[in-house]
């Protein structure tokens, strides 16, 4: 086929679908176009089912010798050469925005600029008009401003409109939200109002209305998510050097989430999962988390919920040209100001826990490395260099830092290795001593449905094995049938043969897996019969208007696992959920604990958020669904599989119970039968190598002594 050149029609639509991502994405560009035009009050209203969109602001508005060349590609008001881009304080500057939104929408734009009496409206079909009269009402007499509508986005993407019917509801007030925040962020005198579906989601009135850094801070949180957490628990920090400044608030009890952990470098949003993990680190390294476990009444051997802080930090400093052309939808990535901010934020965190009574000194026991900055003045004459924890080889490769005799950069640090090495690296620090052993689950050329974990024996190994290797060695879930029952080991173990192998399995992790399998099965059976025994409650719990909008969204899931809800919608801070039935196993675990039980629901809400969970309200009822309960194990929430485990747990056969050959075989006929027999209800291996037979050591006895 020859080559040819796309038209301009196509090449524009194609070039539009990757700028113009999501309805999202034009919202929060006509947004910025206001604050850019400096408006203090701007006013948004979305019809997501439509694809409409309205915004409109009190800002300078567009002067009608502009209108004409307004929406042309590379239209800006905003520079003129590269050499202004150090400078430049808005948005905006690139003039491809309402380009873009042009190429897969209808949009009009009314407009009354300062000095004006006029009122003027372009359809961008080449002419532009006075309006009329009823035109005319959206401005007071002296109002000036812009008035955007954006109708029927992606009318000419097929694909890409379907993909938006596809997107819940929830899912686009959640990337709306942090869309606001990080607008009110950087400019906290914006009155923001956003309406969608005709709903009041975001109003920015205690932003708009602070005086100092904190409240403006604590507001925009408010504003937008609601009351996350209550205002007394969230506590202001601040450091500074030279020109860079770093501001925010974090709490003093932990949350369930990591949704409300953010940095905005100079107002745009600043990503670096690698840095946040090291951020949550410190956190998790003390007893901060805690620190929410001690209030209730209700007490749990497993994790039915998470524990993160919640911070919000803003940090400005002198603006690098990376920043701003890095990414369309400005977000930050990298950025040379991390040099410098990095370290402010991590001193901030670590003085904030040191404030709280943790003692971090004894929280990282480990040798601390001094990492520099490469600036000595950073130090402000001090010659003492910034200090950090070593962090684990679990987590980061710090080998070669440790026996490099130069100075490292912070985030040289924090650079961690493919996540495929780690197994590899440490095996080969031990390769000579230890024993390798692979079991094995889900393989397309096995037999088995789930990958197990391998097992590492590090540190257990005996002087025999330090002298003789095993060779590694695949135990597949068919070969457990094939086991030979040699005797209970002090009423703790039983000794099996599989083929030239002695393995030993651990009688109470063995049977708490078999009952673990058989509670579930019985317990999902229940829930897909709906006769599942459940409690009345009748309890009411509070929560801001974000999770209502998540618990709404995950009604139906609810529902599934017998948990039944009645939702109240209440102010723009809070609204109200009564729990009407949940389970009856849950009641009992629960009692009167309404903070237990607000935390575990909350918990399966920001896992279905986050996808750690996946919907399971119409696969119960599918056809075929009663041989596969197993698949649905990975999906119920996590309180009940911590009350399961715990049963099972308890029920099980312990050590020190005598057990006859015959009932050995029996346990073991029945973990053959487990979907996942290598290990217990709580994640211990349950099944162990000991030794090759074939050995040289073992061919030198009597063919009497042969284990059989």
């Amino acid at each position: 086929m020859p080559l040819i050149k796309l038209e301009d029609n196509v090449t524009k639509i194609l070039k539009s679908h990757e700028y113009v991502v999501s309805l999202n994405t034009v919202i929060k560009e006509l947004i910025q176009n206001s604050v850019d035009a400096d408006a203090t009050n701007i006013v948004v209203k979305v019809e997501t089912d439509k694809c409409n969109i309205r915004v409109q602001d009190n800002g300078q508005g567009l002067e009608p010798n502009c209108l004409n060349i307004l929406g042309s590609r590379n239209v800006t008001s905003k520079i003129r050469s590269l050499q202004e881009l150090p400078r430049i304080s808005t948005y905006g500057f690139r003039g491809e925005a309402l380009y873009m939104i042009l190429q897969c929408s209808r949009m009009n734009i009314v407009t009354k600029p300062i000095g004006y009496s006029g009122v003027w409206k372009t359809e961008f079909t080449g002419t532009v008009r006075l309006c009329t009269d009823t035109e005319r009402d959206a401005f007071a007499s002296s109002q000036n401003g812009t008035i955007v509508n954006v109708r029927d986005l992606f009318y000419n993407l097929p694909v890409r409109r379907e993909m938006h019917k596809r997107r819940a509801l929830s899912d686009i007030l959640n990337e709306l939200r942090t869309d606001a925040l990080s607008i009110l962020i950087k400019n906290p005198k914006v009155f923001l109002k956003v309406y969608v579906n005709g709903d009041l989601k975001i109003s920015s009135w205690r932003t708009h209305q602070s005086l100092d850094a904190p409240q403006r801070i604590v507001g925009s949180l408010r504003d937008v998510f609601g009351d996350i957490i209550p205002e007394e628990q969230l506590k202001y920090v601040s450091a500074s050097f030279k020109s860079y400044s770093v501001k925010g608030i974090i709490s003093t009890h932990p949350i369930m989430s990591k949704d409300y952990q953010y940095i905005f470098i100079n107002g745009r949003k600043y990503e670096d999962s690698k840095f946040f993990s090291l951020i949550n680190r410190q956190f998790q390294a003390t007893k901060y988390v805690e620190k929410n476990w001690e209030s209730f009444s209700v007490k749990s051997v497993g994790t039915p919920y998470n524990s993160y802080p919640l911070f919000l930090i803003s940090c400005d400093g002198p603006l690098d040209i990376s920043d701003l052309i890095q990414d369309p939808g400005k977000t930050i990535f990298q950025s040379q100001t991390l040099n410098i901010l990095s370290p402010l934020i991590l001193n901030v965190v670590l003085s904030f826990l040191r404030h709280l009574g943790y003692d971090i000194s004894k929280e990282f026991p480990q040798p601390v490395e001094k990492y520099f900055i490469d600036k000595p003045e950073f130090y402000n004459g001090v010659n003492k260099p910034f200090t950090l924890p070593t962090i684990t080889k679990s987590s980061y490769n710090t080998s070669k830092i440790s026996k490099s005799k130069h100075k490292k950069k912070l985030l040289d640090v924090l650079k961690s290795p493919p996540k495929d090495n780690s197994i590899i690296l440490k095996l080969q620090d031990k390769i000579n001593v230890c024993t390798k052993f692979n079991v094995h689950g889900n393989d397309l050329k096995h037999d088995s449905e789930f990958d197990i974990r391998t097992l590492s024996l590090t540190g257990t190994e005996s002087i025999y094995l330090k002298d003789h290797a095993v060779q590694d060695f695949k135990l597949l879930k068919s070969d457990i049938n094939k086991f030979e029952v040699i005797k209970q080991i002090d009423c703790k173990f039983i000794l099996v043969k599989s083929q030239s192998r002695l393995l030993i399995i651990d009688q109470h992790a063995c049977h708490e897996r078999i009952m673990v399998e058989s509670i579930l099965k019985d317990t999902i059976n229940m829930f897909h019969n709906r006769t599942i025994s459940c409690s009345d409650t009748d309890m009411n719990i509070k929560v801001s208007v974000e999770e209502f909008d998540w618990f709404n969204e995950f009604l139906s899931e609810f529902e599934a696992w017998g948990i039944f809800l009645r939702l109240n919608e209440g102010n723009d801070e809070e609204s109200l959920i009564t729990i009407l039935k949940i389970p009856s196993f849950l009641h009992d675990k629960v009692r009167n604990d309404h903070s237990f039980l607000k935390s575990v629901l909350l918990q399966h809400v920001y896992d279905l958020k986050n996808d750690k969970r996946r919907r399971v309200a119409k696969s119960f009822y599918t056809k075929g669904f009663s041989s596969k309960w197993w698949m649905i194990i990975p999906n119920m929430p996590r309180v009940y599989l911590e009350i399961i485990n715990s049963k099972a747990c308890r029920s099980a056969i312990m050590f020190g119970t005598s057990l006859s050959k015959e009932e050995c075989k029996i346990m073991i006929s029945e973990l053959s039968c487990c979907h996942f027999p290598f290990q217990c209800a709580h994640g211990r291996p349950s099944v162990v190598p000991i030794v090759e037979i074939n050995d040289n050591m073992f061919n030198s006895m009597h063919k009497d002594y042969e284990i059989l």
